[in-house]
């Protein structure tokens, strides 16, 4: 989160892979290793590996790459995981000290929340 004047402005929770792969390692993995390679291509994607790394592994000859690369990702994600439970940490206090000076809540405004008014 970032705050530029005088409102926050969320972060994505994770990021995006591009929309699209190099050329041709879809295919080459769909050749080498058929619908496990697709399988594993689209939770890689999912959870926001770079094309790049997701391409050695599937060109890799070997597991030991496999594994190094792999676990690189797990620590990335165990490091962005970190720092959105850090921010969570920060923002809890802020949010509840707003609740608090703000009072009892107005039922009719918590009726609109529910349609994206905040």
């Amino acid at each position: 989160m970032s705050r530029q004047g005088g409102a926050y402005n969320a972060a994505p929770l994770r990021q995006e892979a591009p929309s699209r792969p190099p050329d041709g390692l879809v295919a080459e993995a769909m050749r080498s290793s058929g619908g496990v390679a697709a399988s594993a291509i689209r939770a890689l994607i999912d959870q926001g590996m770079p094309w790049t790394e997701i391409g050695s592994i599937l060109g890799s000859d070997g597991p030991e790459l496999v594994r190094r690369t792999l676990e690189l990702h797990r620590e990335r994600l165990e490091e962005r995981l970190a720092e959105q439970r850090a921010e969570l940490d920060r923002i809890e206090p802020l949010l509840l000290e707003a609740l608090v000076t703000r009072g009892p809540a107005n039922p009719k405004a918590l009726a609109g929340a529910g349609n994206g008014a905040i």
